[in-house]
């Protein structure tokens, strides 16, 4: 719904965890030329041992 408000506005997701990005998302960032093709995915947030290092 946010990619149809304005075709001229760009729109970036990013997410705070790996378990928000489902297949749903990658679909629509398809889909709309105005959802920009990168997504922000802080994999260490899912795993404590990575994010002490």
């Amino acid at each position: 719904m946010v990619a149809l408000i304005n075709p001229d506005l760009r729109v970036r997701y990013s997410t705070s965890h790996p378990k928000d990005m489902g297949d749903d998302v990658l679909h629509m960032m398809a889909k709309y030329e105005n959802i920009c093709k990168y997504v922000h995915l802080p994999v260490q947030s899912g795993n404590s041992d990575v994010l002490e290092k």
